[in-house]
């Protein structure tokens, strides 16, 4: 019988120092990518950033990881469709997270700032108000929306009139 508990210890010691270094390893990773990408080797870092996620899909590094990609092809590579993919798939997986909510509005602000879909910006946009409605970025969300001169509603009623003249 004691022989099971001495098992058992040593087995919970050894979990326990296995997750530090695999904890430990996860952010090297992370820190690495980030570098690769702070020295434009941008799709190494994509890489990396996608292997952490696929890797530690549970650990907090998932959602930044995937927040990172996203951010990469909106502001290194622009290609904003594919930067609006993965901010979707990081709000749909992480919506509780702080990448996750921030995620949601840049697909409201990537739709209507870069790729003109503006029906669709403004549906990311008040989903976001109905999600987060404390959040700080509200301000921004109806500055997108509302402002007099530029803001969604604008767009929004255009469209309206025109598919009900249909």
């Amino acid at each position: 019988m004691r022989l099971k508990y001495y098992f058992l210890l040593a087995f919970i010691i050894l979990y326990s120092c296995n997750n530090k270094s695999f904890s430990e390893e996860m952010k090297n990773e992370y820190y690495d990518a980030m570098e690769l990408r702070k020295n434009k080797n941008l799709m190494l870092s994509i890489n990396l950033f996608e292997k952490i996620f696929t890797n530690y899909p549970e650990s907090k590094y998932a959602p930044m990881s995937l927040y990172q990609i996203g951010d990469i092809y909106l502001n290194d590579i622009k290609n904003y469709d594919i930067a609006l993919s993965y901010f979707k798939k990081l709000n749909r997986i992480f919506p509780n997270s702080e990448s996750g909510k921030v995620a949601l509005f840049l697909c409201g602000y990537i739709s209507n700032n870069y790729l003109q879909e503006f029906s669709s910006a403004f549906n990311y946009y008040n989903s976001f108000k109905d999600l987060y409605p404390n959040d700080s970025l509200i301000f921004s969300v109806d500055y997108e929306l509302y402002d007099p001169n530029t803001g969604l509603i604008n767009f929004i009623q255009v469209i309206d009139s025109l598919n009900n003249q249909l």
